[in-house]
């Protein structure tokens, strides 16, 4: 399965068994806000079919504002073809640009993108494998540890 292919419910579950086990969700269609107290964490998770991920200002001000209210960091988490991608939102350089699709009711909203590079890839080991204990599991293959022999001499 490819990380975009995720259902939201997928990967709410997969966020909260690794990241942020209490973390409260706030649902839309195709999006869900979350908040962890654990983590002193707030934001907003989304699933794309493209590798470019993109914020409008109208999805960005009440991020910010929710977690300057509470005193948490804002996130943007997005699960693309590339991976699943965290992006600090306090830590962003913006460059708004406009943007019209009447095709489907956008007339001149601000959007920015947020380029791969300055997000953290979260989830490295999905889809290929079940869980992350699964993936280290397999990073350290068959090897045995070699152990240190105090006999052993410089």
């Amino acid at each position: 399965m490819i990380t975009y292919e995720l259902t939201l419910e997928e990967l709410e579950s997969l966020l909260r068994d690794t990241m942020f086990p209490d973390m409260e969700v706030k649902r839309a269609s195709s999006f869900f806000t979350f908040e962890s107290e654990q983590e002193s964490t707030s934001g907003y998770v989304e699933i794309t079919n493209s590798s470019t991920v993109v914020i409008s200002k109208i999805q960005l001000n009440p991020i910010l504002d929710e977690a300057t209210a509470n005193n948490r960091t804002p996130m943007f988490i997005s699960a693309t073809p590339e991976g699943v991608y965290m992006f600090n939102l306090e830590l962003m350089n913006y460059k708004w640009e406009p943007y019209s699709d009447p095709d489907f009711g956008i007339d001149n909203i601000s959007i920015s993108e947020l380029p791969l590079s300055a997000g953290i890839r979260i989830l490295e080991w999905y889809p290929d494998f079940s869980s992350g204990e699964e993936y280290l599991d397999s990073l350290m293959g068959d090897a045995e540890p070699s152990m240190y022999d105090e006999d052993d001499t410089w």
